[in-house]
């Protein structure tokens, strides 16, 4: 009889006794509060690198469109040059890829990809638009050419690999794309004066 009273005392005492109950919240809210704030994090980062990718599209084809009397390969290698850029943080040259692409407009065989331009990594990530020479191309945004305009589309991608939940998601690839239209004269032909960056 005496060691049940002496049990019910000491558990008395210990159901009682609250000096433990923080440490104790702590340890089963600090898990779910450090898998929200890792959440948050990944969920910026793929915020922000589908903003780069968008941005790096817009920039490559803005850049191009903006050369004056025609195009070199030295222009575009220089143009090339600012990916690691615009990018920043994300490494595009060993993770995306870059195509661009002059595209003019015909009577007969719709757009026509008149020359492709690519930097970045060898991923399996081909043009959307097609290749150099294709035929009845269809622009982003539905833009129409008529006979003899031009137009630069340049097209973004990136392997996204999650950091911190890289066991429960698949790395993706994020795509972008942006045209626009030569502002100082024809851009059908590129000038040989360097090294072609081809695909």
């Amino acid at each position: 009889m005496q060691l049940m009273q002496l049990l019910t005392v000491r558990f008395w005492r210990l159901w009682v006794q609250r000096s433990g109950s923080i440490l104790v919240e702590t340890a089963l809210v600090l898990p779910i509060l450090l898998l929200l704030l890792a959440g948050a994090f990944e969920l910026g980062r793929f915020m922000l690198a589908n903003q780069k990718v968008s941005a790096l599209a817009a920039s490559m084809a803005d850049m191009i469109s903006q050369a004056d009397q025609g195009i070199s390969e030295s222009e575009i290698n220089d143009v090339f040059g600012a990916i690691e850029h615009v990018s920043k943080p994300f490494d595009v040259g060993t993770d995306g890829r870059v195509i661009v692409s002059g595209v003019i407009g015909t009577s007969g065989n719709g757009n026509v990809v008149n020359w492709q331009r690519c930097a970045g990594a060898e991923l399996d990530v081909r043009s959307q638009i097609g290749a150099q020479g294709a035929r009845n191309v269809t622009l982003p945004g539905s833009l129409d050419l008529l006979d003899g305009d031009m137009a630069i589309v340049a097209e973004a991608s990136f392997n996204y690999e999650p950091w911190i939940f890289f066991g429960f998601f698949d790395p993706q690839t994020l795509r972008s794309s942006a045209s626009f239209r030569p502002r100082f004269g024809a851009m059908d032909t590129v000038t040989n004066d360097a090294p072609a960056s081809s695909c």
